[in-house]
């Protein structure tokens, strides 16, 4: 017989109702489910109305029902607990056949002859029937849990989709731990979306794409199943663990990786309720993977419009130049204001007594109780030799801050994210825009550091028209530039 949850095992001690009117015969069954090693404690009942009485109190792992009984035979217990939760075997000193279906048409979960009947056939009926109900029941819960998962999920968008998702998904598949995660920093981070531990949601989260089992999940293209697998998240925020973990990835159309699905449960589903468990899934990560998609859709649109409106304040205050002392200051002021970033700063080059080059800053922008980066006038000999030379071949620089060299990291005290895009006069490169996070780990999108080299491209061109402050003039290019 096939089984669709875990038998009870060795060591699980059972609670069964007895309902026999004969003494002997209890006392039979009692023994004969000692011998086979059920471990059981017994409530017994002489009639009917008794037994069924009991039953309805509930608390019992099966029933043995004897089905001639005084006063009414088993049908009517049947009849009375017809869609309880409790298994019923019938036992019964004859055998027919017509009454054998009537009893299981009535809700009896087996059938069997006392006459003959050894230990080990009756421990593994009630085993089967204590399996066979707890499957049942279990697939029933899941699936309703599972119907509310759809039904909660389908009006909700945006990242409010995610928070739902986990939440119900975790009572759905009875797991401890439940994360949808993105991947970012080109692929080699994944960061929660939303996180369901240990009964709440939980801040964001990130973690290595080469921590297992993550790297597994993303490079198949099927779930990933693994037993005691855990996961360590990054800066020290701590780990998920369980005994089993299920891992699916969220795919584009081209199945391209967008981020994973993963659950950790400590007993994972079988039979028809994981059969319905990985149905639903199936469903939810593709849901999860188109919301993921709009959700970066929408949001690279929506920083776009913001940052043109930026450009466009910028583009005007250079040209107007009313201001010509503070004209920079006021062009990247509209820059800051429509960006993440606490400050702007425009650093130009020039050369030291030595000749060496050095980096002054000329003009800046700060929002809230952001400050001005220190010193004024820096070497790049002081640790930024990798900004002069990728900023000097056209290439942007930085990320999170955490993650940058030790000597870059100590002069940029205070900051989360950078951004340096180079600014170049006429192919000549001639300094750079700085443009700090202090308040959050933000990562620049690519539409949104191609529209900020914009803004480095208008500053380059009215620094042609006005001149540089510092640096031009000792680079020894063409005064028609320094006019």
């Amino acid at each position: 017989m096939t089984t669709d949850a875990p038998m009870p095992q060795a060591a699980e001690r059972l609670r069964l109702l007895l309902i026999d009117d004969d003494t002997v015969d209890r006392m039979a069954i009692r023994r004969k489910l000692a011998e086979a090693g059920v471990d059981a404690d017994f409530h017994e009942c002489a009639d009917a109305e008794h037994g069924s009485a009991t039953l309805d109190r509930g608390g019992f792992d099966a029933v043995l029902l004897d089905y001639h009984l005084p006063g009414a035979n088993g049908s009517a217990v049947l009849a009375r607990a017809r869609g309880g939760r409790t298994p019923i075997v019938v036992l019964s000193g004859q055998t027919s056949p017509q009454i054998v279906a009537e009893l299981m048409k009535e809700g009896a979960s087996d059938y069997l002859v006392k006459d003959g009947l050894t230990s080990e056939r009756l421990a593994t009926t009630v085993r089967n029937a204590i399996s066979g109900s707890r499957a049942r029941l279990l697939a029933v819960e899941r699936a309703a849990a599972l119907r509310v998962l759809v039904e909660a999920t389908a009006p909700v968008v945006g990242s409010d989709f995610f928070s739902v998702l986990v939440r119900h998904l975790a009572l759905a598949a009875h797991a401890r731990h439940v994360a949808v995660a993105e991947l970012i920093d080109d692929g080699g981070t994944c960061r929660s979306l939303a996180l369901w531990s240990d009964g709440a949601l939980q801040p964001p989260r990130e973690w290595a794409v080469a921590t297992a089992p993550c790297r597994e999940v993303l490079a198949g293209g099927a779930a990933v199943e693994r037993a005691d697998a855990h996961l360590d998240f990054a800066a020290r925020q701590g780990q998920l663990a369980a005994t089993a973990y299920l891992g699916l990835a969220l795919r584009d159309d081209h199945g391209r990786p967008l981020g994973t699905l993963s659950l950790w449960s400590d007993a994972p589903p079988q039979g028809s309720a994981r059969a319905s468990l990985d149905a639903i899934l199936a469903v939810v990560v593709e849901r999860a993977a188109a919301e993921l998609l709009r959700l970066r859709t929408q949001t690279a649109l929506t920083s776009s419009l913001r940052l043109e409106k930026g450009l466009t304040g910028c583009a005007r205050a250079l040209l107007a130049d009313v201001q010509p002392p503070r004209t920079l200051d006021l062009a990247l002021r509209h820059l800051v204001e429509t960006t993440n970033a606490s400050a702007i700063t425009l650093f130009e080059n020039e050369e030291d007594g030595a000749g060496d080059r050095c980096l002054r800053r000329t003009a800046s922008a700060t929002i809230g109780e952001a400050t001005l980066p220190a010193p004024e006038v820096l070497p790049y000999r002081s640790g930024l030799r990798r900004w002069e030379n990728d900023l000097s071949s056209g290439l942007a620089v930085g990320g999170l801050v955490r993650h940058l060299p030790g000597d870059e990291q100590s002069l940029l005290a205070g900051v989360r994210t950078v951004l340096a895009l180079p600014v170049n006069v006429r192919g000549e490169w001639v300094g750079f825009l700085r443009i700090d996070d202090c308040r959050t780990d933000y990562r620049w999108l690519k539409e949104e550091v191609r529209l900020l080299r914009s803004g480095a491209d208008l500053v380059g061109a009215y620094l042609e028209r006005r001149g540089p402050l510092h640096g031009l003039r000792r680079q020894g290019l063409p005064a028609s530039v320094e006019r």
